[in-house]
């Protein structure tokens, strides 16, 4: 099964809120942790899986999950899946000290999750240790451990899905099938919904359209694209989001191209309200004061507002803190 970007408008989704609960209050941000018990399945194991590296068997429905991709493990906590432990990525301004990403890090916390190993250096005996019997990892980015698949279908079961262009909604939907937890994916993504169109219902946009980005000065900018998660986000509350001049980009791929300092303005000449992700610093000041983008609209417009480091990889979490802050930016 191919997973695919979700773009629902706002008008959809609200006539969806409307339907699935008639007494939800307006702009309630969802819970910020999935119920404690997990909504098994009684469907039938074996299950055969297709996912982006192959085709796996899981014999039995999974009690020892181990995620070898952080950005899925995100995902696999809010679907609330036996996870006992997770690749970890070097500490910094996207994470807590142990290298697991800060939006979820506290629930990690919580339900004791472990550090499969550290600094994304896979580690076969410490994935072993762990018994799992599914193993979740990713095929793109830097958590990607497609080079070693057959070594961990040789310890557990698994399957391995590339997050980069897909939402976060997808990607649960499918995990569900994968655990046996279709009706967690099913209550997380309608509650999700429910909120993402109340919210809409209550915005009144900037300038559009918007472009999504990650400025790094001398080295230019990073522009999301169409089919990323970040303006999927954006897109399912009625923004308009910026076509991306690709053929100026220095370096592209599914998610983001990247323009080096000299074609930022270009890069942003049809954009009426950027969006910047602010990283180890708050990049706000530089970016305004770079003459590079000096004559962009953006700039002599001060159309220009930043998003928490949780922004840069997209999740249940993330994406919820993300509606958030657009709400306070343009709620009425």
């Amino acid at each position: 099964m191919q997973l695919t970007m979700r773009r629902t408008a706002p008008a959809v989704i609200l006539a969806a809120a409307l339907a699935l609960s008639a007494c939800a209050s307006a702009n309630q941000t969802p819970a910020e942790t999935p119920p404690d018990t997990p909504a098994m399945t009684e469907a039938a194991y074996p299950r055969t899986i297709e996912h982006d590296a192959g085709t796996t068997e899981i014999p039995t429905q999974p009690t020892r999950v181990l995620a070898t991709s952080l950005s899925i493990a995100g995902t696999l906590l809010a679907l609330d899946a036996p996870v006992v432990a997770s690749a970890a990525t070097t500490p910094g301004p996207l994470t807590d000290d142990k290298g697991f990403f800060i939006q979820w890090a506290e629930i990690a916390d919580e339900r004791g999750i472990e550090v499969a190993y550290p600094n994304f250096e896979i580690d076969m005996e410490s994935i072993e240790s762990f018994a799992p019997d599914l193993i979740v990892g990713s095929t793109t980015g830097a958590d990607a451990t497609l080079d070693q698949y057959a070594q961990l279908e040789e310890i557990a079961p698994t399957v391995l899905f590339d997050y980069g262009t897909v939402a976060w909604q997808d990607l649960a939907e499918r995990l569900g099938e994968v655990l046996g937890l279709e009706e967690n994916a099913d209550a997380l993504v309608a509650d999700y919904d429910t909120y993402v169109a109340d919210t809409a219902n209550g915005l009144k946009l900037p300038e559009q359209p918007i472009t999504v980005a990650v400025y790094n000065g001398a080295n230019g900018l990073n522009v999301f694209s169409a089919d990323s998660p970040q303006v999927g986000v954006f897109e399912s509350l009625g923004f308009e989001h910026a076509p991306v001049p690709t053929d100026l980009a220095a370096t592209t791929r599914g998610d983001v191209a990247g323009f080096t300092a000299e074609n930022m303005d270009a890069a942003l000449a049809d954009t009426g309200t950027l969006f910047l992700v602010g990283l180890a610093v708050d990049p706000l000041d530089a970016f305004l004061a770079d003459p590079l983008v000096a004559n962009t609209s953006v700039v002599q417009n001060k159309a220009v507002k930043v998003l928490p480091a949780s922004s840069f990889r997209m999740d249940y979490y993330s994406s919820t803190i993300l509606v958030d802050l657009i709400n306070e930016f343009y709620g009425s």
